[in-house]
This record gives C-alpha cells, sequence and structure tokens, in this order.
C-alpha cells in the first residue's frame, strides 16, 4: 500500500475554511494568522499561505467521497464559529 497524504489535505482544508470563514468578515491575513491559526496549528505564515495555495479539495476528492469531504468542511465551518479572533 503506498503513501497518501490524506490526514495532511484535511488539515489544509480545515484552514483553508477556517481563513475563508473570518476574510468573508473582513479581518486581514495578519490578524487571522496572529489569532486564529498559529495558536491552534503552531506553523509559520509561510507554511500558512502554501497551504492556501495548494488545490487540497480537489486533490482529496481524488482520495475521499465527496460526502466525507462536505463532512471535513462543515466541522471546519462549525470550528469556526466559536473562535474569537479578538479575546
Amino acid at each position: 500500500m503506498g503513501y497518501n497524504n490524506t490526514n495532511l489535505l484535511k488539515v489544509i482544508v480545515e484552514v483553508q475554511t477556517v481563513y475563508l470563514f473570518f476574510q468573508d468578515k473582513g479581518i486581514d491575513a495578519k490578524t487571522i494568522y496572529a489569532r486564529v491559526i498559529e495558536p491552534q496549528y503552531r506553523f509559520t505564515r509561510r507554511t500558512l499561505f502554501n497551504y492556501l495555495n495548494t488545490p487540497a479539495r480537489r486533490e482529496l476528492r481524488r482520495v475521499v467521497s465527496d460526502m466525507e469531504l462536505q463532512q471535513i468542511i462543515a466541522q471546519a465551518q462549525e470550528k469556526a464559529k466559536y473562535i474569537n479572533p479578538f479575546k
């Protein structure tokens, strides 16, 4: 059985969903990184922007079903609702 990066792609989709959630609310990238992404995921801004430029949904769709992908996105959106970047 070959290596696949399904778990990494799931994390990337989660980060992209959370980022887009806050970007739609008008929060800038620096604030999203500093107050939401970095405390939870512990990676650099460069990694964040690499993740944002990755076509993770397309790649993940090749590995998992569409229903499971929609479930991953819905869970990330629920998680984003309870994050307050302005504590």
